[in-house]
């Protein structure tokens, strides 16, 4: 994997409030457009693009930076190890049956 930031912003916190500001972002870009193309006015997708979205997005700026913050500490300190990734291997049985059953699950849940 080639990372392009620098290794303080690869930690759980950082990669937590990053998808928080990314989903946040892709949602009021969404709800713009929306709000854009639809015949008529609807107040509560405007509240919810414009007032309540944004809160999203810079709470999950801010929890990116206290991450990274954070992990520039640890590595001072001596405390921090390097973050990898959890993997899925489809080839191990155990973990094959889990991807399934919870795959099945959703699928089944949103079906129903």
């Amino acid at each position: 994997m080639i990372k392009k930031l620098p290794k303080v912003f690869y930690n759980p916190i950082s990669i937590a409030g990053g998808s928080v500001a990314s989903i946040s972002f892709g949602l009021i870009l969404f709800l713009m457009i929306l709000e854009f193309l639809a015949k008529e006015h609807k107040p509560y997708m405007g509240i919810i693009a414009f007032v309540i979205l944004p809160v999203f997005l810079i709470i999950g700026i801010i929890v990116f930076f206290y991450g990274a913050i954070r992990e520039r500490k640890r590595i001072q300190k001596g405390l921090s190890k390097e973050f990898e990734m959890p993997v899925i291997d489809l080839n191990d049985d155990r973990q094959r049956k889990a991807v399934v059953f919870f795959s099945s699950a959703g699928v089944s849940f949103i079906a129903f």
